[in-house]
């Protein structure tokens, strides 16, 4: 009887370990879908917004010197959250682009689009 117990013990650590691997994506994806939420309001407002990363205290932050602002949310898929008319401001410089594509697995921020630099007199 005792073998027994410790046999289904054993068993049953992979089932609850896929468990809890499920579990955290589901919670990776409310979490995303919480932050989609909360940049479509800032867009909505008006307001620069912040990227995923910024939300976290384990990421590095672009700095108080950043904004960015966006016209507009594309899509999310879960992997990329792509905006549109995108502006971001960091100190004498002003990039603008189409669009944004924010990586959600590695933080990585692509441009894409009509892409332009320029330089604003202080």
């Amino acid at each position: 009887m005792r073998l027994l117990i410790a046999i289904l013990c054993i068993l049953s650590v992979p089932a609850f370990a896929q468990d809890g691997a499920l579990l955290q994506q589901k919670l990776r994806l409310v979490q995303q879908s919480l932050v989609v939420r909360l940049i479509a309001g800032q867009i909505s407002r008006h307001q620069p917004i912040l990227l995923p990363q910024e939300f976290s205290r384990e990421r590095p932050s672009l700095g108080t010197e950043v904004t960015i602002t966006a016209t507009d949310i594309k899509g999310d898929d879960g992997d990329i959250l792509q905006l549109v008319g995108i502006e971001i401001s960091t100190g004498g410089l002003v990039m603008q682009a189409d669009e944004l594509h924010f990586h959600w697995a590695t933080d990585e921020i692509e441009l894409k689009g009509n892409v332009h630099l320029k330089r604003i007199a202080q």
